[in-house]
């Protein structure tokens, strides 16, 4: 299935291409952005390539879906500022579980960019995946600012776990 560019209030979204490499090997190399993530950091550009069309969607990948976040510049017109990527991969089509992902470039951080790409980004999945059901996120506790995030785009916690790094991680869901 392909997915279209769309667009929130500030932000444009599209979805994830390998045109999308520099950005993305410049977060998950960023030990700041990478601390956060259970798939740890890439150094390498072949390595982030291989990550990168992992989480593109194709027709060998239809549970995967990615978007490349950009802030809009304010005249609407100028070239748009990479931020950020969020999307999801469908864990468990007998449970119709998603699970949320989203990475956001440190200087962009607690400006509500990663509140409105979930926000945006949620009603494209429900449209597009009508047999999945819920939708789960896991963060580490210590990230408070993740939690809020989710909380306030409908998550409610419904777990809290000691991870395989021994990271309390509290895992959140919503549902259609």
């Amino acid at each position: 299935m392909d997915y279209n560019p769309f667009q929130t209030e500030r932000l444009n979204l599209e979805p994830l291409q390998e045109r999308h490499l520099d950005e993305y090997h410049s977060l998950i190399s960023d030990v700041r952005v990478i601390k956060w993530s259970m798939k740890g950091d890439s150094q390498f550009l072949d390595q982030s390539l291989v990550r990168l069309k992992g989480a593109m969607t194709s027709s060998e990948n239809p549970g995967i879906v990615h978007f490349s976040v950009y802030v809009r510049e304010v005249d609407n017109t100028s070239r748009s500022t990479h931020i950020g990527f969020v999307g999801c991969h469908i864990v468990d089509f007998t449970t119709k579980t998603a699970m949320l992902g989203y990475m956001f470039s440190p200087p962009h951080w607690g400006k509500g960019y990663a509140t409105e790409a979930v926000r945006g980004f949620l009603p494209v999945f429900w449209k597009t995946r009508p047999m999945i059901d819920k939708m789960e996120a896991v963060v580490d506790v210590t990230n408070l600012d993740s939690a809020a995030v989710l909380i306030k785009c409908g998550f409610l916690e419904i777990s809290h776990d000691l991870g395989e790094e021994e990271s309390p991680l509290m895992g959140l869901r919503t549902e259609t």
